[in-house]
C-alpha cells in the first residue's frame, strides 16, 4: 500500500486496508474452486480426444466393404 498519499489515514485504518489486499496476492490458479474447475475441464477434454479417436476408428470400420 502506498501510504507516502495515506496522510488522512490511520495506522489501524492502514493495516485493515493491507488485510483486504492479501487476497489479492494469492494467483487465481492456486485458488481450490479454480483447481477443481480445471481438473475437471482437463478430464473432459480427455475424454473427448479419446471419443474423437473412437469415432475416427469406427467411420474408417463404416466406410469398408466386407
Amino acid at each position: 500500500m502506498i501510504t507516502e498519499h495515506a496522510g488522512k489515514l490511520d495506522p489501524s485504518e492502514v493495516s485493515k486496508s493491507i488485510e483486504q489486499m492479501q487476497s489479492l496476492k494469492l494467483h487465481p490458479r492456486d485458488d481450490a474452486a479454480n483447481q477443481t474447475v480445471l481438473k475437471w475441464a482437463e478430464r473432459v477434454y480427455k475424454e473427448l480426444a479419446q471419443l474423437e479417436g473412437c469415432g475416427e476408428w469406427m467411420t474408417a470400420g463404416r466406410e469398408r466393404s466386407f
